[in-house]
């Protein structure tokens, strides 16, 4: 009975705009810097030379147009972009958005997957912890499973196993394995009419080899490839800081001089 498409794009222009609005005004204080944007709030700096400064034009600001503007000093931020960031304010409290980083408290019964990657990013961006000696020095195996689901217009799931080929559930708790023999996980459809062929996608993000232990019983802990973990983690911090994979170089090949008659 709420749904108004209309009334939702108004909120979230009008706050981008009043937004803009302080942002302009903002921008005649020396040494202002906008870090980031939203559509209900700035991240901002600026010298604290300045701070009475900055705190006029937000007064007058939240006088013309109505609204309050809360304030909370952050200490360090890095971000990959407005929607994936990590920052601790000074009293030390840690916030952060994005999926690489969302379950770093632990996450939820929803979605509990790689919460030591996410921590181990965390820790490294905000600490310079290195993520070896975050993911090594855990023992929790809970920490290291990744939640897999194949959406109800697949048929079923198979897992290459040491045994072969391993019907499993649409659901799995997967977890990188240092067997070389064991595989990874494909989502099917069956065919549903003649001539129709087999359909096999491979469950994306998943290790390359991977251990499935739908119950604790089934947990390995000598078989847990932790190596993993620590090149996804990196990966992804370096997403953050802008460092791209080097490419690897093509060989030139030369051809041999060829005589004309």
């Amino acid at each position: 009975k709420l749904y108004d498409p209309r009334m939702a794009l108004a909120v979230c222009v009008s706050g981008q705009l009043y937004l803009i609005d302080l942002i302009e005004k903002l921008e005649e204080v020396p040494s202002f810097r906008l870090i980031q944007s939203n559509t209900d709030g700035l991240i901002i700096s600026y010298d604290t030379d300045h701070e009475a400064e900055i705190d006029a034009v937000i007064d007058e600001w939240g006088r013309r147009t109505g609204f309050g503007m809360e304030a909370d000093q952050v200490e360090k931020i890095v971000q990959k972009d407005v929607n994936n960031y990590v920052l601790r304010n000074v009293e030390g409290k840690v916030k952060v958005k994005g999926g690489y980083v969302a379950n770093y408290e632990g996450g939820d019964w929803m979605n509990r997957s790689l919460v030591i990657v996410a921590k181990a990013i965390v820790t490294n961006l905000l600490d310079g912890v290195p993520p070896e000696e975050t993911i090594n020095a855990c023992d929790d195996m809970e920490q290291f499973q990744i939640i897999t689901k194949a959406g109800s217009t697949y048929d079923k799931v198979v897992w290459q196993s040491p045994a072969g080929e391993v019907e499993v559930q649409n659901v799995n708790r997967v977890f990188a394995s240092i067997n070389k023999d064991a595989g990874t996980l494909y989502k099917i459809k069956l065919p549903k009419t003649p001539g129709e062929k087999e359909r096999r996608d491979k469950i994306a993000n998943l290790p390359d080899h991977c251990m499935i232990a739908n119950r604790k019983t089934d947990f390995r802990p000598e078989m847990l490839d932790k190596l993993f973990y620590i090149d996804l983690a990196k990966k992804r911090i370096n997403d953050y800081l802008g460092v791209k994979p080097e490419k690897p170089k093509k060989e030139r090949k030369t051809k041999m001089a060829t005589k004309t008659k």
